[in-house]
C-alpha cells in the first residue's frame, strides 16, 4: 500500500520496474525531477517510509528515501510547488517557518536541505504560495492567494529577484480577485496564469484563465536591413543591456553564427554585412 505516491514511467507510458513508490503519511502537491535522477516531493505529510520528514522529501531514483536531505523540522505546513534551479530549490505553500526560522511561505534550499540565507525575503507572503515560475531573465513569477509581499503591496501574483527582493512591476494592474494556482511563460511574447479568478477590478471576465501579452522577461528584439552606397548594415534594436546572437540562414533551417551584440543605451546596433548578403535570411536569438 502506497498513499498519495503514483508509479514513475518510461517516457512511451510504460512502467519503470526500477522504482519501487514510497509509503506516505500524507498528500503529495508537487514534484520535481532532479538532472540526477532523485525526485523532490513536496505537500502535507510527516513521514516516508516511517521517517520523520514534514512536507518535503527527495527520494533516490529507485524511490528509496534519501536521508543525505537533512531538513530538519522542515517547513511547519504544506509546501505547494518547488523549482529546482543553479541557485538551489525554491519552495513555496503554506508554511511560515523552515527549520525553526522564520521564512513566511517561500524558502530557498541548498542540496543537502539546509535554509540557504543568502536568500532574504523579509516580511515573505501574507498568504499562500501555489506557483513558481522561474523566467528565462532569472527572476521568478509568484502566483498564490496574497496580499503583499514584504510590506509590498501584491495580488494573487508577484516578481522576485534571485536575492528575494520583491522587483517593481506593473502586475498590479491585474487586479486578479481570486488565487493563482498556475504560471508560464512565452520569452519575448506572453506570460499565463491560470486560477480561481474569475473578473479584474473593471469587472473583466478572465473565467479562471489570462494570457497577457508584452509582460514577459525578455523584449523581443527588432531587425532591419541598412543600406548605403556600398555596404549592407543589419541593424538589431532591443532592451538596452541584452544580450542576443545573430544568426543568418539560406534556407531557414540551417543556421550559422554571425555575431554576439550586446544592445547599447541608446537601443541599437549596427552590424557591417558587406557589400553584397546574397539570399540570406537573419534572426537575434536569445540565449540563456
Amino acid at each position: 500500500n502506497f498513499p498519495y505516491f503514483g508509479t514513475i514511467g518510461h517516457h512511451d507510458g510504460k512502467k519503470w520496474d526500477g522504482f519501487a513508490p514510497p509509503s506516505v503519511d500524507g498528500e503529495i502537491y508537487t514534484v520535481a525531477y532532479q538532472p540526477d535522477r532523485r525526485i523532490l516531493i513536496g505537500g502535507a505529510f510527516e513521514n516516508i517510509n516511517g521517517k520523520y520528514m514534514p512536507n518535503i522529501a527527495r527520494l533516490n531514483a529507485d524511490g528509496t528515501l534519501d536521508e543525505s536531505f537533512d531538513t530538519g523540522a522542515g517547513p511547519n505546513g504544506a509546501v505547494y510547488d518547488i523549482t529546482i534551479d543553479d541557485n538551489g530549490i525554491l519552495i513555496g505553500g503554506i508554511f511560515v517557518t523552515f527549520d525553526g526560522v522564520s521564512s513566511r511561505r517561500l524558502a530557498r534550499l541548498d542540496s543537502n536541505g539546509k535554509l540557504k540565507a543568502d536568500f532574504d525575503i523579509g516580511l515573505g507572503f501574507d498568504g499562500p504560495v501555489r506557483a513558481i515560475n522561474k523566467r528565462v531573465d532569472g527572476r521568478y513569477l509568484i502566483g498564490g492567494s496574497f496580499s503583499y509581499f514584504n510590506g509590498v503591496i501584491q495580488n494573487n501574483i508577484s516578481l522576485v529577484n534571485a536575492d528575494g527582493s520583491v522587483v517593481k512591476n506593473d502586475l498590479l494592474m491585474l487586479q486578479l480577485n481570486g488565487a493563482v494556482y498556475a504560471i508560464s511563460e512565452l520569452a519575448g511574447g506572453s506570460s499565463i496564469f491560470g486560477g480561481s479568478f474569475t473578473k479584474d477590478n473593471k469587472d473583466r471576465g478572465y473565467n479562471s484563465f489570462a494570457l497577457l501579452n508584452q509582460i514577459s522577461s525578455i523584449t523581443p528584439p527588432r531587425l532591419g536591413m541598412v543600406i548605403d552606397s556600398e555596404n549592407y548594415q543589419l541593424s538589431i534594436s532591443g532592451a538596452p543591456g541584452e544580450i542576443y546572437h545573430v544568426e543568418f540562414s539560406s534556407d531557414l533551417v540551417e543556421w550559422s553564427g554571425l555575431a554576439k551584440v550586446v544592445i547599447p543605451e541608446n537601443g541599437s546596433i549596427n552590424i557591417e554585412l558587406g557589400s553584397s548578403i546574397d539570399n540570406r535570411y537573419f534572426r537575434a536569438v536569445y540565449r540563456e
